[in-house]
């Protein structure tokens, strides 16, 4: 999967199961899987209904947070992942997805990739 580095974000191109694409950040701080706002979860065709979850933000303190599952296509699969509802900003891919992979960055050139571990 290739990616490009704008204005300091790592951004890759995320399809969805009904075949649209978002734009998301590659967020090491994020635990989960993708974090987006609710006009880019409609986009990718995710139900809009949402559960609610217990989470831990970076500074130890606990909310609740909305969450809903929809299908995108990853490396080459199709995989269920659970998006967190945010309020405001580009969507993020988090380490939640990162799990036995290769992400390669080259700032200079400006590009990026993710690649499947061997």
């Amino acid at each position: 999967m290739d990616g490009r580095i704008e204005a300091d974000e790592v951004l890759f191109e995320v399809a969805s199961d009904n075949g649209q694409r978002a734009i998301l950040a590659l967020d090491t701080g994020l635990t989960g899987q993708i974090a987006a706002n609710e006009e880019t979860i409609r986009r990718l065709g995710f139900p809009e209904a949402y559960d609610v979850i217990n989470g831990e933000l970076a500074d130890g303190s606990n909310v609740e947070l909305q969450v809903c599952y929809g299908v995108i296509s990853w490396l080459g699969t199709r995989r269920v992942v659970q998006a967190i509802l945010i309020g405001a900003g580009r969507g993020c891919i988090g380490m939640g997805l990162l799990q036995d992979v290769i992400v390669h960055i080259d700032t200079h050139a400006g590009v990026a990739s993710i690649d499947r571990a061997v």
